[in-house]
């Protein structure tokens, strides 16, 4: 099956600006409670996209199918908020500053 390669634009610049970013600044230091917050908020972003819609399958929910804004929402951010999660990773990982994850 055949998908529009338009549909994974977002992702696709987010992997050119974290290699960019791997290039440009190869020795990053982040403070630490500014690292500590960036951890939090990529596995937020990438659980968050990950159960944001199990609500939406539950047969016990059927009254609570979202609305059309939330599935908007959900459609055009998805994609990006899930790939913060694994960009962060690679990210990290590149500048050495992982810890035991390396």
């Amino acid at each position: 099956m055949y998908w529009s390669p338009y549909q994974h634009i977002a992702p696709y610049y987010v992997g050119i600006l974290v290699g960019y970013l791997v290039h440009r600044y190869e020795t990053i230091r982040l403070w630490k409670p500014i690292e500590i917050c960036l951890w939090i908020l990529c596995f937020g972003s990438g659980f968050y996209t990950i159960f944001w819609t199990t609500s939406w399958m539950d047969s016990e929910a059927k009254d609570e199918s979202p609305d059309r804004i939330q599935r908007l929402i959900f459609a055009a951010l998805h994609k990006t908020t899930w790939i913060i999660l694994p960009a962060w990773i690679i990210f990290i990982n590149a500048m050495g500053r992982a810890g035991i994850r390396q």
